[in-house]
């Protein structure tokens, strides 16, 4: 035991930086493993928004036509009111002609 105890500063430096190298290699190694588990994992998720978008994309594809299709036959409902609004007033402003032909001219 004692022989062992009595080391050069050599030996001491060479033991010492042996046990380094060793341990920083165990970290390196713990490390690259982390830095793998990791990487796969945001891959993964990388993965699941895609397709999370092409979903979105195509759900807004979907979206986009049933609101042109509603938009157009709005449209179409507008013209057919407008039409029948037209008819009405029309009609409606014969009958007051025909009511202010009814009545009595004014006295002046």
């Amino acid at each position: 035991m004692i022989r062992r105890l009595r080391m050069t500063v050599a030996a001491l430096h060479k033991r010492v930086h042996t046990r380094f190298r060793r341990l920083e290699r165990r970290i390196d190694a713990r490390f690259k493993s982390f830095e793998t588990r990791v990487d796969v994992g945001f891959k993964a998720v990388d993965a699941r928004f895609t397709a999370i978008d092409a979903r979105l994309d195509a759900m807004d594809g979907r979206m986009r036509a049933g609101f042109e299709s509603i938009h157009d036959q709005l449209n179409s409902l507008g013209g057919v009111i407008k039409a029948q609004s037209d008819q009405f007033d029309k009609v409606t402003g014969l009958f007051e002609q025909r009511l202010r032909d009814l009545e009595p001219p004014p006295r002046t």
